[in-house]
């Protein structure tokens, strides 16, 4: 349990590093986490990619605030500002995040994302509800290939919107 501990600290920080920390921070941690794991690790492009001993390759890679991931399958709600977004290939599959933030109302954002995700052809749930004046909207959604959960929510700031969407 601890050197799962360990090595989720590790790679934390590897991740963390990717646009923040200098090159040889970046190497530091990816030989750590190679001496802990036994597995390859590369850093590169705001990326992180963790070969196994078996030859199965994880990547995962993170933008500059304020971007998308290269190829992020989805459109922007009009007028929403990207706070920000990853992605992560594994098995040929991608799954991609984001967080975005807009001045409009939790239902029409939720509405704007509902017709989206339909529109791809998945199967939508969706769950609308308000705790303490707080409105949130929670979306599960499936195709055969696809998938997503995403959440849109009321604050002091504004409508956040969290998306997870990939491969199934």
């Amino acid at each position: 349990m601890r050197k799962s501990l360990a090595i989720l600290a590790l790679l934390a920080m590897v991740l963390s590093g990717c646009g923040l920390a200098e090159k040889a921070a970046e190497k530091a941690a990816e030989k750590a986490l190679e001496s802990a794991t036994g597995v390859d690790v590369d850093t590169s492009d705001n990326s992180v990619t963790i070969k196994g001993e078996d030859g199965k390759e994880v990547t995962i890679s993170g933008t500059e605030d304020g971007e998308l991931p290269e190829g992020f399958p989805l459109p922007v709600y009009k007028g929403a500002s990207v706070v920000s977004g990853s992605s992560m290939k594994s098995d040929g599959k991608l799954l991609w995040t984001a967080e975005l933030k807009s001045d409009d109302s939790v239902k029409d954002v939720a509405d704007f994302y509902e017709k989206v995700f339909q529109d791809l052809g998945l199967k939508v749930d969706r769950m609308d509800m308000n705790s303490n004046g707080s409105d949130t909207t929670l979306f599960t959604g499936e195709s055969d290939t696809k998938s997503t959960m995403t959440t849109i929510t009321a604050s002091e700031d504004g409508t956040t919107i969290s998306i997870l969407f990939g491969d199934k």
